[in-house]
This record gives C-alpha cells, structure tokens and sequence, in this order.
C-alpha cells in the first residue's frame, strides 16, 4: 500500500537518480554527440555549439532538480503552502522558460 512516506521517498529517490543522471551524462556528453553525429552521417562541425547549448541547459536542470528535492523536503515535514515552496516553484519555472529560450535560439542555428 503506497502512503505518504513512501511516495516521498521515491520521489526522492527518482530525483537522486535523475541528479546522477545528470551528472553523467553532462560528462560523457562528447562522447554521445560523437556517437549521434556519427550515426547520423553529420559532420562534426556542429558539436561545439551544440555541445554547448546542452551544457548550458544542464545548468538550470540542476538548479530545478535541487529545488524540487528542497520542496519535498518541505513536504516531507508537514509544511505544504509555505512561502519557500512558492519560491522553489518560481525558480522551476524559471529553469523551464530559460531553457526553452535557449533552445528556441538555438533552432535558427541548428535544426536536428
């Protein structure tokens, strides 16, 4: 039976994962596009921009997931409708809008 606890702690656990996920494939991110562009017959004349696109979407990904751990944390501890939760979903908000601009300006460059 699923309660409360135990739907925080695998949302919890899912965050953890999705950060390490994160981190890993920020770091083996040369090696994926490599691999894409290879597999697609691209030249490799594109890696560098989109390598950097990716990079700089990696960071508000990070920032939204460390917020969405801090809103659980609140949840966890009773606190639902606080200010910090709105404040965390501000910020979310914000890391989405930033990294759709940037892929929005990215699609006059490149098209996959």
């Amino acid at each position: 039976m699923w309660t409360k606890p135990r739907s925080l702690l695998l949302s919890r656990i899912i965050i953890l994962l999705f950060l390490v996920l994160l981190v890993a494939g920020s770091v083996s991110l040369p090696a994926l596009l490599r691999l894409y562009f290879g597999y697609m017959g691209n030249s490799l004349i594109n890696l560098t921009p989109l390598m950097s696109v990716l990079w700089a979407c990696a960071i508000p990904a990070f920032a939204a997931l460390i917020q969405l751990g801090r809103m659980l944390k609140n949840i966890s501890s009773d606190r639902v409708f606080v200010k910090e939760n709105v404040g965390a979903l501000r910020l979310i908000s914000w890391c989405c809008f930033l990294v759709s601009i940037v892929f929005f300006c990215f699609t006059f460059y490149y098209v996959l």
